[in-house]
């Protein structure tokens, strides 16, 4: 069985989080950055087209990264453009929970899930209308 490696998540401290990041991206290990919940509204507004906030899931390159740095409390990620350039690696933001995966190409870090997936099984109907359906 193949075990899959942890990334390193690190949780947003400002600068220090900053030199953190620029170490991990230099020694081309994958970084998950967690932000604090109360940014996921921002996240969404910011990034997403959408005219209702639910669900983010953003990839690209560090333009993505200059974005976040336009929130208030984010403007330090600026400062991290650089370091994925050189690096090579590509950003992905996924709110919630707000995170920043800093990734690269051809690696299969884990997918975020959001709370909806993790619904028990019991809860899912299974009355006969549903069962009788023929997949799309």
């Amino acid at each position: 069985m193949r075990t899959r490696k942890v990334p390193n998540r690190l949780t947003w401290r400002g600068t220090k989080t900053v030199v953190d990041v620029a170490r991990k991206l230099a020694e081309r290990k994958a970084v998950v950055l967690t932000l604090p919940w109360s940014y996921h509204h921002a996240l969404c507004a910011r990034l997403s087209d959408a005219e209702v906030h639910g669900v983010l899931d953003v990839s690209g390159g560090p333009e993505l990264l200059a974005r976040l740095a336009e929130i208030t409390g984010l403007h330090d990620l600026a400062e991290l453009r650089a370091p994925v350039t050189l690096a090579g690696a590509g950003v992905r933001i996924h709110s919630p929970p707000p995170q920043v995966h800093l990734i690269f190409p051809g690696s299969a870090g884990p997918r975020p899930r959001h709370a909806h997936y993790y619904r028990p099984e019991s809860s899912i109907s299974t009355d006969a209308a549903h069962s009788a359906r023929s997949p799309e």
